[in-house]
Parts: structure tokens; C-alpha cells; sequence
């Protein structure tokens, strides 16, 4: 039977080999054979008239049933194979407006999601009795920009949050939701994937700090605003943008001189802080910071050098093994018999920012 199932999930299986699994008793085989888009479209057929609904689901779900027999799914007495219906990319916008007034949410919901929905289903959707389906039109890439914007002045903030947070948001309502009165619905734009960097610099002057570190943590920051926030009061913003992998050299610097040891120990394990810093932060007085450098794959050969003869062992362990250690470097302090003299750059000149 477990040669069966795998055969009947194979999608380079022979349609002869699928045809003679339709029977099969196990519903697993044939459930794999109604999800499988290399079966013949009458075994399909066939196995939509199946006794079980996993197996008819699995018929809807499937891209290579014909839609004949999507439109015949489409009235099963099971919602989950109605379900998978809508789910189908291939079902065609007609079957998708039919099914916008099903009575089950998770139908509605399910075309919502598709691409293939008409606009004008969407305005119908986004007036839906549930709230579950409407986070679904809200949430959806395929919500044309006019639900979207009609949604964005949603009396309920809860809504306005799905959509600050939809990709397919134009620029215009993400910059009206900046301007909510609710920071959960600031935040939410901060989290949006498509949301423009002048948008991002706009709330990192927002006055509620998670706004703010969420704008700090974005990888979508312009570097000129993390610069800015990582001067920010709130130690928690600065934190924030010290460990953040694109944050630029001079943010970084900045905080390489931060008063908070947690702040220095995430600048010393950001392969994105500049040598001069590394190497001020090779001297700090606490180990876990001297720790974060010296695990550091960005650190110079030099400053791992200085580390590898550091008082603490798991400083000078981790230095000597780091792959970026120069081995020049170990073998000068062997032969010197204590710590290796080198040149470093004068951190202090280079930390200042112009």
C-alpha cells in the first residue's frame, strides 16, 4: 500500500499508472491521485463523485480538474471542498462570484484570496457580515487600491491595521495611515514590505517608541534615519538599530560608545560594524562585549590578535578560532612570548561623524 501512495503522489507519474489507482482502496491513494495535477481529467471527474470529501477536496483543489467539474464541486454539500474550490487559481471569475455568497466564511474567505476575483466582488467582500473575511479583503494583494482606501477609513482600527500592513497598498493611504490617531496602526505600516523610505523616516519621529524601534529594525530604513535614531532617548530604540545588518559604519560607531552594555554587545556582533569600532570595543571593560567581537567575522586580523591574548578564556578561545584570524598575527605573539604589538587606527578620530 505505501508503494501505492508514493506512485499516486509522483507528479511524473504515467496517467496509465494514475488511472488504475482511482479504485484503489486506500483513501489515502486516493486522495494522492485527486491531488496530483498529472491525473487524466475524467479520472478526476471520476474521483470527484468520490464517497469521501478529502478526496473530492483534493479534486477542487487540484489546477487540472476541468471546469466543468470545479462548477460541479462547487455546490458540494461539504464546505471544505467548496473551500478548495475557491482556493483553486484556476477556477474561473464567474464560479468566484458564485461563490463570494456562499454561506460559509471560509468559502468567502478563500476568494478574497484569489486572483482570479473580479474587482467589483471585492466592494461586496469588503462589507462582509465577518470580521474574518473582511481581514481577508483587507489583507489581501489582490484588493484593488480603491477597497483598500475605502477600508483605510475603517471605523474600527483593527481594520485599518490590516491594511497598513497589505503590500498592495498604494503610497497614498499608507501616508494617511501614518497619521492615525492609534499607534497600532502607525506600526503596522512600519511593517509593511512595500512601504516607502520617506514613509519610514516620517515615523521614526513618531512619538510612540514601538513605532519607532519597528522603524529601526526595518531593513527598509534610509541609513540617514538610522543615523538619527541611533541618537534616539530610548534605549530600546538604540538597541534596535544596533543590530540591525544594514545600519551604516557611522551609526554603528555612534553606538559603539553607547552607555548601555547590552547596546555596545550588539554593535560588537553586527558584521556590519566598521574595524575602528571593532577595535574600541576589543578594549571594553565588560567581557560579553569583547565576546561579541571576537566572535565576529568582520573583525581585522589585528583586533582578533589583541583578543587572543585576552584575560578572559572564552575571548581569547573564540578569537583564535575565528575565521577571519591571521595566523601572521599568532605566530608574532608566540615568537614575542606575550601580546603581539600592533598599529591600530586611532579610534577616536575615526568615530567622530561630520
Amino acid at each position: 500500500m505505501g508503494i501505492e501512495k508514493e506512485q499516486a503522489k509522483n507528479h511524473d507519474a504515467l496517467p496509465d499508472a494514475l488511472m488504475e489507482l482511482v479504485s484503489a482502496q486506500d483513501v489515502d491513494v486516493r486522495k494522492a491521485v485527486a491531488g496530483n495535477p498529472s491525473t487524466p481529467p475524467d479520472r478526476l471527474a471520476e474521483l470527484a463523485k468520490d464517497r469521501a470529501w478529502v478526496v473530492r477536496y483534493w479534486v477542487a483543489y487540484n489546477k487540472s480538474t476541468p471546469p466543468e467539474v470545479l462548477e460541479r464541486l462547487a455546490k458540494d454539500r461539504s464546505r471544505n471542498v467548496r473551500w478548495g474550490v475557491a482556493k483553486n487559481s484556476s477556477t474561473s471569475p464567474d464560479l468566484l462570484t458564485a461563490l463570494a455568497k456562499d454561506q460559509s466564511e471560509y468559502v468567502r474567505c478563500a476568494v478574497a484570496k484569489n486572483g482570479n476575483t473580479l474587482p467589483e466582488v471585492f466592494v461586496g467582500l469588503a462589507k462582509d457580515k465577518s470580521d474574518w473575511v473582511t481581514w481577508n479583503v483587507a489583507t489581501s494583494i489582490f484588493t484593488p487600491s480603491g477597497v483598500l482606501a475605502q477600508l483605510a477609513k475603517d471605523e474600527y482600527a483593527s481594520i485599518r491595521c490590516w491594511v497598513g500592513g497589505n503590500p498592495s497598498a498604494p503610497p497614498d493611504i499608507l501616508v494617511e495611515l501614518t497619521k492615525d490617531k492609534y499607534w497600532d496602526v502607525r506600526y503596522s505600516v512600519t511593517k509593511n514590505p512595500s512601504v516607502p523610505p520617506e514613509v519610514l523616516a516620517s515615523l521614526a519621529e513618531d512619538e510612540n517608541w514601538l513605532v519607532r524601534q519597528s522603524v529601526a529594525q526595518s531593513f527598509y530604513t534610509p541609513p540617514s534615519t538610522l543615523v538619527k535614531l541611533a541618537t534616539d532617548e530610548d534605549e530600546y530604540i538604540r538597541k534596535a538599530v544596533a543590530i540591525n545588518k544594514i545600519a551604516p559604519p557611522e551609526a554603528l560607531a555612534v553606538l559603539a560608545r553607547d552607555n548601555n552594555k547590552y547596546i555596545r554587545m550588539a554593535v560588537a556582533n553586527n558584521p556590519s560594524t566598521p574595524p575602528h569600532a571593532l577595535f574600541h570595543l576589543a578594549l571594553d571593560e565588560n567581557k560579553w562585549v569583547r565576546r561579541g567581537v571576537a566572535y565576529n567575522e568582520s573583525t581585522p586580523p589585528e583586533t582578533l590578535a589583541q583578543l587572543a591574548q585576552d584575560e578572559d578564556e572564552l575571548v581569547s578561545e573564540a578569537a583564535t578560532r575565528n575565521n577571519n584570524r591571521a595566523s601572521d598575527f599568532m605566530a608574532l605573539t608566540d615568537m614575542q612570548g606575550g601580546r603581539a604589538t600592533v598599529e591600530y587606527p586611532n579610534p577616536t578620530n575615526d568615530l567622530e561623524i561630520s
